[in-house]
């Protein structure tokens, strides 16, 4: 017995609410959309790079028909979370990048270039302003952080999100299978992604730029003309 097999039984039962662990192949994927075409409230998990994505892996991998996708009132929100790791009350304050005892700790574990890295992917990131608030992550650590045997320096977890609550603009271009223009459309519209999110984050002091950027791609974007020049002089 699968997820598709107690999304059958939840329809025969007519059940209000349904929450389907996560949605691995076709069978469970038609299921889950032929319950939210009765009527009723279903969740369910899906493994997607970002909220855009979710439409994409429907139609693409699942092979759900693009119109059953973007039907009206068929799917609700499309939610991406990823998990990044928490700076410990030991960071030291953006403030204080060019102290001695920032520069001591980035030697000793011969990571001086990674605290260089990191002042220059936050001063392109942020404004003057919101580095006020902004940390870095000590590598040395404290009696806490290095107690709880994760990263030194780091201490729990935190959410970054982003959501799309669908309208039928949104199921357009679902439609029409135009994940570039959806994009473009949702951020005139003032859609903050899961970068903006994580950036907040960065902001208010509370994960390392480099640790984010391990989650969350393209948080500092290099223009690709940076990138050929490189590679023109590696040549």
């Amino acid at each position: 017995m699968d997820y598709a097999f107690y999304c059958k039984e939840t329809l025969r039962h007519d059940v209000d609410i349904s929450n389907i662990g996560e949605i691995r192949d076709t069978p469970t994927a038609a299921e889950f959309c032929r319950k939210a075409e009765t009527g009723g409230l279903a969740l369910a998990t899906l493994h997607t790079n970002s909220a855009l994505g979710v439409a994409q892996t429907f139609i693409q991998q699942l092979k759900m028909p693009a119109a059953i996708v973007g039907a009206p009132d068929l799917m609700a929100m499309f939610v991406h979370v990823k998990l990044v790791r928490k700076l410990c009350d030991c960071a030291f304050s953006f403030a204080d990048r060019d102290s001695e005892e920032a520069k001591k700790a980035y030697s000793s574990i011969n990571s001086s270039d990674k605290l260089a890295l990191k002042i220059s992917q936050l001063e392109k990131l942020c404004s003057e302003d919101e580095l006020k608030n902004v940390r870095l992550l000590n590598p040395c650590g404290c009696e806490k952080c290095n107690k709880e045997g994760g990263v030194s320096g780091e201490s729990g977890r935190l959410v970054v999100m982003e959501m799309i609550v669908l309208d039928d603009a949104d199921r357009q271009f679902i439609i029409k299978e135009d994940d570039l223009g959806w994009k473009q459309h949702l951020k005139k519209q003032g859609w903050p992604d899961i970068k903006d999110h994580c950036k907040s984050r960065i902001v208010r002091g509370q994960v390392d730029i480099l640790s984010a950027s391990e989650q969350v791609d393209d948080l500092v974007p290099v223009p690709v003309t940076d990138i050929y020049r490189a590679m023109q002089e590696a040549l």
